[in-house]
């Protein structure tokens, strides 16, 4: 696109794009990186695709203070990282559970009940599991339809390892240990699948040989031992073994990743973004945004839920972000409770007044709305997850969380904001009760 053809579309003035790319192209060390909200359309891949391949033109791939690309695994077979699952494979799982087709689930690290869009269908095709088995520490959204809850050790407790994506341009595992014994009678997931395998025997005993996650981590150790290179270098399988832990893992700086940027072809038009919606009966974006409690994860930690967010200082509660004029045409101020509707369906939250939002623009945490999840989370606020439209990104089939528009309507009702932002006076009522603390004389 021209200058002016961006402008346009972006809203930001051609010269001001014109200053940009030259101060981008004339620095002695210019990075572009993608991600958030640009890959959050039905162009997404589209998006980071164009913004990627601004590293390109001023070719500092592979270079200091460029584009650096992650090493290759340190031990053979050992995954990089989690793979991120699109949409589309949820609700293929969502499918066949809603078939019958799905005699067990485990479900670990994760509350696809309360974080996936409703429209997914998951939890209804979770309940038609015969035996559905949670390894939760806490009585979440999914653990409470869980016909077996066991729970799994804390991150303090528990062994682990992983290889960090994106990396640091050099093979590296970082190696985790248990500092306190289980305070419960627990035992970590991968301990679980091990006794599992265990009592099976057969191939599935050969494939999975150890007898807890320590053995497993400590083979791995030993392959890295046998390579004579690395932070850590010992013939002593032992003294190797304990270097690793005093360091919290092992690491090759001397073995960079040499990867060369290979011809592409990139796009040369405009790829437009789809939304659910019409900009007639649904005039606003919503945009959903993570706050303290993250995607609702930690949504049960109470010091979490007092952290006031970073921006508007609210916590304990969903809130939604209006511009002022906006809040202006629609009649509304601080505290008035909105209910937002999109294709999919609708909640209420009250609103804040934020002068950064756009005028066109709804924004709303993730996190709250769970069904359980314990009493600081549990029935708290509204989950916008559950509104959100039933849009991908074209070709990865991620989640197109920023596709959906919503209409608004005020409700009539006023609530007070939580939050640390602004003068408070002290109010003193039944509901509200003023403690008093005093010095002893």
């Amino acid at each position: 696109l021209r200058p002016e053809e961006a402008a346009r579309v972006t809203g930001v003035e051609a010269g001001t794009i014109r200053e940009m790319a030259r101060e981008f192209a004339h620095a002695k060390a210019s990075v572009a990186i993608g991600g958030g909200l640009a890959g959050a359309s039905t162009n997404g891949q589209w998006n980071l695709t164009a913004i990627l391949a601004l590293n390109l033109l001023v070719n500092n791939v592979g270079k200091p203070g460029g584009v650096q690309f992650s090493a290759a695994p340190p031990i053979r077979d050992l995954p990089v990282a989690e793979r991120v699952t699109p949409l589309k494979e949820w609700e293929a799982a969502a499918k066949r559970m809603q078939e019958g087709k799905v005699a067990l689930a485990l479900v670990h690290g994760a509350d696809p009940v309360h974080g996936l869009p409703a429209y997914s269908g998951f939890a209804d095709g979770l309940a038609r599991v015969p035996h559905v088995v949670s390894f939760s520490s806490f009585m979440d959204d999914t653990s409470a339809q869980a016909d077996l809850v066991l729970p799994d050790h804390s991150p303090l407790e528990a062994w682990g390892d992983d290889v960090p994506n994106p990396g640091l341009g050099y093979p590296t595992l970082g190696v985790q240990q248990p500092v306190v014994q289980p305070l419960h009678d627990t035992l970590s997931f991968a301990d679980s699948l091990l006794a599992l395998a265990e009592r099976l025997g057969g191939n599935v005993r050969d494939a999975l040989p150890w007898n807890n996650l320590k053995e497993a981590i400590q083979d791995g150790a030993r392959q890295l031992q046998q390579t004579g290179r690395g932070s850590v270098q010992s013939m002593n399988f032992d003294a190797f073994w304990n270097g690793v832990l005093q360091r919290g893992g092992w690491w090759d700086d001397t073995a960079r990743a040499s990867v060369k940027a290979s011809a592409v072809k990139l796009p040369t038009s405009l790829k437009q973004p789809m939304f659910a919606g019409t900009e007639v009966e649904y005039p606003y974006h919503l945009i959903v945004f993570p706050t303290n409690i993250g995607d609702g994860r930690d949504a049960h930690l109470p010091w979490l839920q007092a952290l006031g967010d970073p921006i508007s200082s609210v916590s304990w509660q969903t809130w939604m972000e209006l511009n002022p004029r906006t809040a202006q045409s629609l009649g509304v101020g601080e505290g008035d409770i909105m209910e937002v509707e999109s294709l999919y369906g609708k909640i209420e939250a009250p609103v804040y007044v934020n002068p950064a939002a756009r005028p066109d623009v709804v924004s709303i945490p993730t996190g709250q709305g769970h069904s359980a999840y314990g009493r600081y989370a549990e029935k708290r606020g509204a989950n916008v997850m559950s509104i959100l439209a039933p849009l991908t990104d074209e070709e990865t089939g991620g989640l197109a969380w920023a596709a959906t528009r919503v209409k608004l309507r005020p409700t009539g009702a006023n609530t007070r904001l939580v939050k640390y932002e602004g003068n408070v006076t002290p109010v003193q009522d039944e509901e509200h009760p003023i403690v008093q603390t005093t010095r002893p004389m």
